[in-house]
């Protein structure tokens, strides 16, 4: 099994925002303004990924990662808001 392409690109706190849609072309992107805070989901086939922006696009933290599965149920880790 190939790892995500998130795996490989290690630490995600390295990326803005655009920077890192730049590294994830493929994938589907969506994004939601709240407040001072860009919340935005990357997915791809197998895994997806939510992490939120300052409005400039610099790195606050990442929300939620999934890893889907078509035979066992969904691995999702989530984190607090900070």
């Amino acid at each position: 099994m190939k790892f995500s392409k998130l795996a490989l690109l290690g630490d995600l706190r390295q990326y803005s925002m655009n920077e890192l849609r730049g590294q994830l072309k493929t994938w589907e992107f969506t994004s939601s303004v709240h407040d001072d805070v860009v919340t935005v989901e990357w997915s791809s086939s197998s895994t997806s990924i939510v992490v939120l922006y300052t409005l400039d696009g610099k790195f606050i933290q990442i929300l939620e990662e999934r890893w889907k599965s078509s035979i066992s149920p969904d691995k999702v880790f989530k984190r607090a808001v900070k």
